[in-house]
């Protein structure tokens, strides 16, 4: 596991290197963007980014193009990506919304890709369960980091991968099936 994550990141710091961003928005990190992630030749990627987009005044649009985007560059080494919902947190009310809606979003265009950070460790108005807040309305605490690291292991990524590299080198079908006798 190599973990590229970096703190207040959003959508568009892991853009791919030379990707020009429009005015105000983030230039790509390149130490820490798809492209980094990509020279790797990893078996799969989890990208996790809980809030900062919308903490930052982005559109919902701009973030989800730019998953597509990130993805893309994915696909073209057939790297499976999983995409984690956002996290509950503390926000105002229409950050908290916003937070709901991309949430959402992350379940109907990744499906099967989409990991669950927000069931049971967010409270019905978006803000962070306080069984699972660290203190500050914006971290969860331990126990909320053990519900997302078995949410990640009950996805069982490392086996889908594991299965999707060696079926990629090995597409052998069996014309048929036979028992015989054994030897001898």
């Amino acid at each position: 596991v190599i973990n590229l994550a970096v703190g207040g990141y959003t959508t568009y710091d892991l853009m791919p290197d030379g990707y020009t961003p429009p005015t105000g928005r983030p230039t790509p990190k390149i130490s820490a963007n798809i492209t980094k992630a990509l020279s790797y030749d990893p078996k799969a990627i989890i990208i996790n980014l809980p809030s900062n987009d919308v903490t930052q005044g982005f559109a919902i649009s701009e973030q989800l193009e730019n998953y597509d985007t990130i993805l893309a560059n994915a696909d073209a080494k057939n790297i499976p990506i999983w995409i984690s919902t956002t996290q509950p947190r503390n926000l105002t009310e229409t950050q908290r919304l916003q937070q709901m809606e991309v949430r959402d979003s992350t379940y109907s265009k990744f499906k099967n890709f989409a990991i669950d950070f927000w069931t049971d460790l967010a409270n019905a108005d978006g803000t962070i369960n306080s069984n699972f807040d660290s203190g500050d309305g914006v971290h969860l605490n331990d126990a909320g980091h053990r519900i997302l690291f078995n949410r990640v292991v009950d996805e069982k990524i490392y086996e889908q991968a594991i299965l999707t590299s060696v079926n990629k080198y090995f597409e052998i079908v069996p014309s048929k099936f036979e028992l015989a006798q054994n030897y001898p």
